[in-house]
């Protein structure tokens, strides 16, 4: 590759790190300053649109970014193991067995405490429970893959579709509870996170199916995915740090799994574009 094309395809890659940072720190400012702590709505529906403008151009440098790059055939080579799919893959099954014990106590108390109980919600809240379990499992063999060990996690079959299961089961749930864009920014955030996850988890099972071929896809869902995840994650780091987690409103356990999914889609990312230079 020339140098007009390493310019070409890094460029984007740098805009894209620079806004992710920006909205990082706007999120940050939006929860400290301008977020109910009693409900977890925004108080500035202005930042919450320049917020959104932001992802849209993220997505747009990650799309240009995608398109300019050359495409790995083998993102899924464990012959001498792999130690970023197993720490990767490991992180991602812990997290999912911490999602499956919240979400069992979230069924119990909404149970106990709840005088009418809707059907339609604690079905999917148990659902979703359900699916954290055969993502653990699914995640604990691919990390047993990526260690070297006499497991293959591409040998199953409609297993590879418990995470994409699970990713609908949490999008239903999100649309249950998103009132307004504007002002339940948090919901908004982790619903499109939980859409670009089911495209990267269907990308994905597709490269699986392509006997490890990636596709560009496949690179834009990661970055997409990526992006969402330190959005959702890091400001709520920094309230701790700044020791103000009074405004961290209904904050759960599921947003560790969506870290660690992050985290993953930066490893498959890391093997798709890995032989981009011709080295």
């Amino acid at each position: 590759m020339n140098k007009v094309q390493k310019t070409g395809s890094r460029l984007p890659l740098f805009i894209f790190s620079v806004t992710v940072a920006l909205a990082c720190v706007l999120r940050f400012f939006q929860l400290l300053k301008y977020t109910d702590a009693k409900n977890g709505y925004s108080l500035n529906g202005e930042m919450s649109i320049a917020l959104y403008c932001l992802f849209a151009l993220v997505a747009v440098f990650s799309g240009i970014y995608s398109k300019n790059i050359k495409i790995s055939n083998k993102i899924f080579e464990f012959d001498n193991g792999n130690r970023a799919y197993f720490l990767s893959s490991a992180f991602l099954c812990l997290t999912f067995f911490i999602d499956f014990v919240h979400q069992c106590y979230n069924c119990y108390y909404y149970v106990s405490k709840t005088a009418y109980i809707e059907h339609t919600y604690i079905t999917i809240l148990a659902l979703s429970a359900f699916l954290s379990v055969l993502c653990c499992f699914y995640f604990g063999v691919f990390s047993l893959t990526a260690l070297g060990r006499n497991y293959d996690f591409r040998s199953f079959k409609y297993f590879h579709f418990a995470p994409v299961m699970w990713g609908f089961s949490k999008l239903i749930l999100i649309m249950l509870k998103i009132v307004d864009i504007r002002f339940n920014v948090e919901a908004c955030i982790e619903f499109l996170l939980v859409c670009f996850m089911l495209m990267f988890f269907l990308c994905f099972v597709s490269s699986i199916d392509r006997k490890g071929k990636a596709s560009r896809l496949l690179v834009f869902s990661s970055l997409m995915t990526i992006m969402l995840s330190l959005v959702i994650s890091v400001p709520r780091l920094l309230l701790v740090i700044a020791h103000s987690w009074e405004k961290l409103y209904n904050a759960g356990f599921t947003v560790t799994t969506y870290v660690a999914v992050g985290a993953i889609a930066f490893t498959v990312l890391n093997k798709a574009i890995k032989y981009n230079s011709g080295e």
